[in-house]
């Protein structure tokens, strides 16, 4: 992936210079305060590490109808221009909510979701006081895809974590065709107050996702209804093998019983069979249990770009069925 800069980057090299002086100047005023540039230890003033990178992720999702509501997709997109005091890149990542790798399943196996993380990501009171977070200011964001542009404009950042301020750029759309292409997808920075303008060349994503088998049943005839008791037969096309795919069985917390995920990785493309002892750690009170099935491919990639951190970028296509899990 190239990156191009049509403007220079010594603006936003200057603005975050003269930022830093200003919160030292302003740490030195105030005796022993400390804020986001720097902490006292006796009479020396330590000034943490500065950052800062870009983080955009682009995700079409296909959910097929069970029964309530009819087939339907959703276009998620999000960026963010990151510029933080102490922390390292993937950890602040973390800590705003970015998936920063995926999750690490061996080939033919399944694994519960909650042992992938050792921390929850975007937990405030895990480390809150560890780093400091402006999400900067790049005016308008424009997304191409085949057949579609959006262009965004910047909005505040949940109030989550207290050590984050600024606006990120997010936007989840109802699709007609009920998915959007992500084989080509540009990202353009018009510039802003704090960041210039800038162009991500062309990023090849995955092709559009669907489940063609579940358990013998078409994803077009409904919900379809398994056995915990016999191993589970999957199909899905196309079968990417130069992206990572993962399927993912996850289920709602009912009475006393907690939320829950299996999260597997296909040894082959296309196709995975969940063994049926894996099919039985999913709780079921009294009959069946709802389970929602979905297969994902992503693509991931990273490039130099307007924050000296570079950019990340993650491009991915969803297809979900509803599953009613018999014992």
């Amino acid at each position: 992936m190239r990156l191009v800069r049509p403007h220079s980057g010594s603006t936003l090299l200057l603005g975050l210079c003269a930022g830093a002086l200003a919160l030292t100047i302003l740490v030195g005023a105030c005796g022993s305060e400390a804020g986001p540039s720097g902490s006292r230890t006796g009479a020396a003033l330590v000034e943490p590490t500065q950052g800062g990178f870009v983080y955009v992720e682009v995700h079409s999702a296909h959910q097929w109808s069970n029964l309530r509501q009819p087939d339907r997709g959703e276009l998620e997109l999000w960026a963010m221009f990151v510029h933080h005091w102490g922390g390292e890149r993937e950890d602040v990542a973390r800590r705003l909510g970015v998936l920063v790798e995926e999750p690490q399943v061996a080939p033919g196996t399944c694994v519960r979701g909650a042992e992938l993380f050792a921390l929850p990501l975007g937990d405030p009171d895990t480390d809150a006081g560890e780093f400091s977070v402006e999400l900067m200011d790049a005016g308008m964001v424009l997304f191409a895809l085949e057949g579609r542009s959006e262009l965004l404009a910047g909005e505040a950042y949940p109030e989550v974590l207290p050590n984050v301020s600024g606006h990120h750029y997010r936007r989840t759309l109802a699709l007609a065709r009920k998915s959007a292409p992500t084989r080509r997808v540009s990202v353009l920075g018009l510039g802003g107050r704090d960041v210039s303008a800038f162009e991500l060349a062309e990023i090849r994503g995955p092709l559009e996702l669907r489940w063609t088998s579940v358990g013998g049943w078409s994803p077009a005839d409904g919900p379809a209804l398994v056995s915990a008791r016999d191993p589970l037969e999957l199909r899905w096309s196309p079968g990417q093998p130069r992206f990572d795919t993962l399927v993912r069985l996850r289920w709602r917390a009912h009475g006393v019983r907690a939320a829950g995920e299996l999260v597997c990785r296909p040894e082959r493309t296309g196709r995975l069979t969940v063994p049926r002892a894996w099919l039985s750690r999913i709780p079921i009170a009294g009959v069946s249990r709802t389970v929602t099935l979905t297969v994902e491919t992503t693509a991931r990639t990273s490039a130099d770009g307007p924050l000296p951190g570079g950019v990340l970028m993650r491009v991915s296509q969803s297809d979900a069925v509803t599953l009613l899990v018999v014992r």
